[in-house]
Order: C-alpha cells, then sequence, then structure tokens
C-alpha cells in the first residue's frame, strides 16, 4: 500500500511551515511504527501529541488574551472620554490588525496541522520543565507538594483572570506551568537567604517610620473649616456680608446652608499645603476664625462654600503611624530577596541548559541554550528555535509517526 502524501501548507503569515498531520492505515497487516519524539531531553521523551495538545491550548489563551485587551481598549476609550489625558489609544481596527497577526501563526492548527512556529513555541516549556528539574535535583532539593498546590493555584488565578478554567486548556499545557512554576519556587528553597533581606526588627522599623513622619511632617499639617455650602454665587456672597458684618457662623449656616451640619465641629479637613489650592490665597497661613468665600464648590450644581477655619493641626506620630505603615510596609531587603532569587535560579538554569542533552526532530527547530547575563548584558534564553523557513529549495517528505503519517517542508537535502 503506497504512502499518503500530503502537500505542505501555508499559513496566512508569511514565512510560517507547517507541520501536516494525515491519517494513515497499517499496511498489508503490519502495524505503524511507533512515534518518534519530538525531542528527547537528558533521556526524557517528548511527544508530537503533547506539542499538539500545547499548541491548542496556547491560541485558546491567546484569543483570551485578545478579548481581556479589547475589553481593556474600550474602557481607556472610555476613561479618556470622560477625563482627557492625551494617553494614546489603539484604534479598534488597529487591534484587530494586531490580533490576526498574532493568530495567523496558528493558521491550520486544527487536529491535521500545526504551524513550525507555533510548534517551536510549545515546545520550548515541554523542554524547560526537564531542565528545571535538573536543576532542582543538582541543587539537592525536591519539589513538595505545598509547592505544586500553590503553582496550581496560581495558575488558575491566571486563568481566571482571562476567564478560563483550566478544563479550557489541554493538561498538558497546565501541567506544564504548573511544574515550571514549583520547580522554580523548589531552586529557590534551595538558596541561602542573608541577613540582609531579613526585615527590620520592630525596634529599628519605628525608628525608620519616625525618620519619615519627621521628613513629611509638613505635608501632614492640616486645616480643618467649618463650610456653609450656599445654593448659588449671590446667596453665598450675601452670606458673607453678614459673617463680615459680625454675625453667628453657625447661625448664617443654619438660615442659608444647603447642608447645616457642615458648620458644626471643623471635620472639613484639608492638607496645609492644599490650602491655597482650594480656598484661596493666604490660607496656607491661616489662623483659627478667618474666613474664605465664596468659591465655587466644584460640584457642577452652581453652589457655592465660605469656609471658616476651626484649627490647623499636625497629627502625632503615634496618629499617623497606621498611614506611614501603609505606606511604608516593612519590607527591608524585599527587593534584595527577589533579585537574588532571580539570579540564583537563572544561574542554576543557565548551568542546567548548558549541560542538558537535548535532541529536536529537525521539523520542530532546534535547540538554543542561550547564554548566561554577563558585565550587566542580559543573557539570550534557553529556546527551542523554530526551523528556518526553506523557501523555494523545498522537497516534501513522508515519515510514519504512529497511526498518522507527517509530512512537512524542509530543505531539499533532509529528505526525498
Amino acid at each position: 500500500m503506497e504512502r499518503r502524501r500530503t502537500l505542505v501548507r501555508r499559513a496566512g503569515l508569511a514565512g510560517v511551515a507547517l507541520i501536516v498531520l494525515a491519517g494513515a492505515t497499517a499496511c498489508e497487516g503490519i502495524g505503524p511504527v511507533g512515534p518518534s519524539p519530538a525531542a528527547t531531553v537528558n533521556g526524557h521523551d517528548i511527544s508530537s501529541a503533547d506539542v499538539r495538545d500545547v499548541v491548542r491550548a496556547q491560541r485558546v489563551l491567546v484569543v483570551a488574551t485578545q478579548k481581556d485587551e479589547e475589553k481593556q481598549r474600550a474602557a481607556a476609550v472610555k476613561a479618556e472620554a470622560q477625563n482627557p489625558t492625551g494617553q494614546a489609544v489603539p484604534s479598534a481596527q488597529d487591534l484587530a490588525a494586531q490580533h490576526r497577526s498574532q493568530l495567523a501563526a496558528f493558521d491550520g492548527t486544527g487536529s491535521d496541522a500545526i504551524s513550525t512556529g507555533a510548534a517551536s513555541s510549545a515546545l520550548t516549556p515541554l523542554v524547560l520543565v526537564q531542565i528545571y528539574a535538573d536543576a532542582v535535583h543538582e541543587t539537592g532539593g525536591k519539589v513538595t507538594d505545598a509547592q505544586r498546590t500553590t503553582a496550581r493555584a496560581d495558575v488558575t488565578k491566571q486563568l481566571t483572570d482571562l476567564g478560563l478554567k483550566a478544563a479550557d486548556l489541554s493538561k498538558v499545557f497546565v501541567d506544564a506551568y504548573v511544574e515550571l512554576n514549583a520547580l522554580q519556587a523548589a531552586l529557590v528553597a534551595e538558596r541561602p537567604a542573608s541577613a540582609a533581606e531579613q526585615p527590620l526588627s520592630d525596634a529599628e522599623y519605628t525608628k525608620q517610620l519616625q525618620a519619615i513622619y519627621q521628613s513629611q511632617r509638613s505635608s501632614l499639617t492640616q486645616l480643618c473649616a467649618d463650610l456653609i455650602v450656599a445654593p448659588n454665587e449671590a446667596a453665598g456672597t450675601a452670606a458673607r456680608k453678614r459673617l463680615d458684618a459680625g454675625e453667628d457662623f453657625a447661625a448664617v449656616a443654619a438660615d442659608v446652608s444647603q447642608d447645616p451640619t457642615a458648620a458644626s465641629g471643623g471635620k472639613n479637613c484639608i492638607a496645609l499645603t492644599n490650602a491655597d489650592a482650594a480656598l484661596g490665597k493666604g490660607a496656607s497661613t491661616a489662623s483659627k476664625g478667618d474666613l474664605f468665600g465664596p468659591f465655587d464648590s466644584g460640584a457642577g450644581d452652581g453652589t457655592v462654600y465660605l469656609a471658616k477655619v476651626d484649627r490647623i493641626e499636625t497629627p502625632t506620630f503615634e496618629d499617623s503611624r497606621a498611614q506611614l505603615e501603609q505606606a511604608n510596609p516593612n519590607t527591608q531587603g524585599a527587593d534584595a530577596k527577589q533579585a537574588a532569587d532571580d539570579a540564583f535560579v537563572q544561574a542554576k538554569v543557565d548551568a542546567a541548559a548548558a549541560r542538558a542533552k537535548v535532541t529536536i526532530d529537525p521539523r520542530y527547530g532546534t535547540w538554543d541554550p542561550g547564554s548566561p547575563s554577563t558585565g550587566g548584558s542580559a543573557g539570550r534564553p534557553a529556546q527551542v528555535l523554530p526551523p528556518v523557513d526553506p523557501g523555494a529549495t523545498s522537497a516534501a517528505f513522508t515519515t510514519d509517526d504512529g497511526a498518522t503519517t507527517a509530512t512537512s517542508s524542509v530543505p531539499a537535502s533532509a529528505g526525498s
């Protein structure tokens, strides 16, 4: 029985080759040849079926991400219309064109074909799982159940944020990213922590907050005033004349204000540094009893305010502590710890990638072990590089792959 041959199909995106999978049957009662792996990493085979499942999952993820970007664009357009800031927002047409370009790399990713660009991208995390596992083994570490549970929760949340469930994607894809997160956590757990990364002691933290309080003391000072909310400028001007004539502020407020309760207690406080902008020139140096207004309330309904300074007060350190702690949490060394964690993980993964024994089916591309960062320059990540587009000088070849026959466009010298 003659093998079935299928011509190479091209995706909509120029230069993206396809691996085409066509159905095949056994010949003369002989069963199909065993499946050939898409890659082998340190003796561990990665099947073509797994790569295909990851590609499909990646496409689902791209579509969900695009929908999220469309929602963000619509929200940005609405926000810009309500409060113009000059922020550039892409047009719906431009965003749609960008999305079509992204999905073009997945053209033909049905049951019979996957693009080689998408395939190499999907194969990379599957290879990296084995690289990370070797890095963990080299440190003497081990992934714990707790780390896998946390990793799965993190991946699930990321999917939920995009409106997806784990069941919407292939198990191979979800498990790969859960394992990558868990392996990274296992690597971090093996790094010795330094004293510089520990939080400050309670006494040291209090001292730090006190220093911040002193540096911000002037900005914490508030001007508190009683208010009259007059219905319009004319009413506000008339109320001001009565106050200047010596009438009691509370009495005028009870007679004029649309919110009589605003005239008692001096609960309307603003930062003293903003007083001039809010109440007018001279407010930042005002004293108890000084009058300001009428001025536009900013409510857009024509109402105006009159203000009588009740007090100028600076909160104590203890009064301000909760606010200071919120703005300045005790995370001394957190940035240093994150940087050290990242550097430790990257160094271990770089070393594991360099020593890894990786074989890639040439239809899926070639393995690039990457390069470590040196002298402040970023390194090159370890990854599967897609095959070079063969262009016009190509020939089709057919190989058995389990119950399928795979046909791909490759350089003429690679097969017949």
